[in-house]
């Protein structure tokens, strides 16, 4: 099990001048949810460095992204959504590389820490939308032929689930998609408007399919509180700064 494998200082360190960072690339700060940029990469830098950190969600699968036709705009762009984000520098700020956190959500996974397990996976984190709709809309920033790549892969996923994808920009709890700096979502319902970026390089099914996922709460399938029941996580090949993409958040 990876929680018994990895010790605290094995895991992802940001460097020493963290505190002092500030970011500009982002289309919308991330000071919105009232976190300093410094401030967020070492509340972020102590939760991976934990080896019992309290993410869990017991949900959807995400497997089926990967049969995702992407026949669109960028298909030639070959990059991952991490690799993405690291260019764009805004992987530092999101949990896994591309989940945002709200201040609510980062509170709560820091109380979480000093829980026993039972509490942990009892306190899931995230809100689930209202009678399986989800309203979004786009921001001007994002083109005709980008928004018709987003509505065919929600409705590819309408298709296959009981959730109802709606196109409202007055809705009170709502999705903006914008053309931002990198492919990143918050995590479930946060209430009121949310941002879920979707910049150069994100416009294929799978990716825009995988950042609305976590969107309606979805974790990444490694994150799932049975995970070391099916399987071992090999860390031979991984260099130490993504030990902490591998924690599993939810079994301590």
């Amino acid at each position: 099990m990876i929680g018994s494998s990895l010790g605290i200082g094995s895991l992802f360190v940001i460097c020493g001048n963290v505190l002092g960072l500030t970011r500009t690339t982002l289309s919308r700060p991330f000071s919105g949810d009232d976190i300093q940029s410094g401030d967020l990469l070492w509340r972020l830098a102590q939760l991976s460095r934990s080896d019992s950190s309290p993410l869990t969600l017991n949900s959807m699968s995400m497997q089926f992204l990967a049969s995702l036709d992407n026949d669109d705009e960028e298909v030639v762009d070959t990059r991952s959504i991490l690799e993405i984000n690291q260019e764009e520098g805004v992987d530092s700020y999101l949990l896994e590389g591309d989940i945002r956190l709200s201040s609510e959500q980062l509170n709560r996974l820091e109380r979480n820490l000093n829980e026993t397990r039972q509490k942990r996976q009892a306190d899931k984190t995230v809100a689930l939308w209202t009678n399986n709709q989800i309203f979004y809309y786009f921001d001007d920033s994002v083109g005709p032929r980008r928004r018709r790549l987003v509505r065919k892969t929600l409705a590819y996923l309408s298709a296959r689930t009981c959730l109802d994808f709606v196109e409202n920009s007055t809705y009170t709890n709502r999705i903006r998609v914008f053309f931002g700096n990198g492919c990143y979502s918050s995590i479930g319902m946060t209430g009121g408007e949310q941002d879920l970026s979707l910049g150069k390089g994100c416009y294929t099914m799978g990716t825009v399919a995988h950042e609305f996922m976590h969107a309606l709460g979805v974790w990444h399938m490694h994150m799932r509180d049975d995970r070391d029941d099916y399987i071992s996580v090999d860390l031979s090949g991984v260099p130490v700064r993504f030990f902490s993409y591998f924690i599993n958040y939810f079994n301590g």
